[in-house]
């Protein structure tokens, strides 16, 4: 919820990164041992979230759909 507000993107959009991020782990297997599924998919998150990242292009598409609207 944290996130959500801080950035402006809806919570279901920042799931569908999320999940993409468990996935990664899980099928790229862990680069770093002593990281846990939970610590790689937030931190998917958080690089989707930062302008000009790698990831935030790949998400482009999730993070257009999930941006709140202003009131």
């Amino acid at each position: 919820n944290e996130v959500s507000k801080l950035s402006g993107y809806k919570i279901s959009a920042l799931q569908r990164i999320y999940n993409k991020g468990i996935g990664a782990f899980k099928t790229a297997g862990p680069s770093r041992p002593n990281m846990k599924k939970e610590q790689w998919a937030f931190a998917r998150i958080y690089a989707s979230i930062t302008p000009g990242s790698k990831s935030s292009k790949i998400d482009e598409k999730i993070l257009k759909e999930g941006k709140k609207k202003k009131i």
